[in-house]
């Protein structure tokens, strides 16, 4: 999941401390619902540390009833290149079934792109708008960071569901 839409006029300084605005706070807990409703509650949560994506994180867990302690916090989310996602995903093969990553673009879509099989993943022109959630499976073990190892399953962006902009 990409983080939802920041506050460019929050007045923060910092990239890093970027809050959300109104319709990131909408979203987040709509596209929340949508992963209920799909069956893609996640048992674990990696995420970058920046305000705009601790916000995001924060705000699915609290729609969906989960614990903070789901929320693993990794720096090297932020501002993260392909490799540094690979890594991320490697040094976090965790044992549970799902596992969610809420970062930032470009490298969630160049993350995405890497892991599913072209063939699977929808045609849109941004793979990953904000709040936008791509669900991958991927087999388990280390053979599921590898390039094209996984299938796009499902994808949701806000403005598709009710209500959405």
């Amino acid at each position: 999941m990409r983080h939802a839409k920041s506050d460019w006029a929050s007045g923060a300084i910092a990239d890093f401390d970027r809050p959300l605005n109104r319709r990131g706070r909408r979203d987040a807990p709509r596209m929340a619902r949508w992963l209920r409703a799909n069956r893609f509650v996640p048992d674990e949560i990696i995420s970058s540390p920046a305000v705009r994506a601790g916000e995001t994180a924060r705000s699915v867990i609290r729609e969906l009833d989960l614990d903070e302690a789901v929320i693993r916090w990794d720096q090297r989310v932020y501002d993260a290149d392909l490799d540094d996602l690979l890594a991320v995903l490697a040094d976090h093969q965790a044992a549970v079934p799902v596992q969610m990553l809420v970062g930032h673009n470009p490298g969630l879509e160049r993350l995405t792109g890497y892991l599913a099989r072209a063939a699977t993943l929808p045609r849109e022109e941004k793979l990953m708008p904000t709040a936008g959630v791509m669900v991958l499976e991927i087999p388990a073990g280390r053979g599921g960071i590898a390039r094209a190892a996984g299938t796009c399953v499902a994808h949701m962006r806000p403005r598709w569901l009710a209500g959405g902009d």
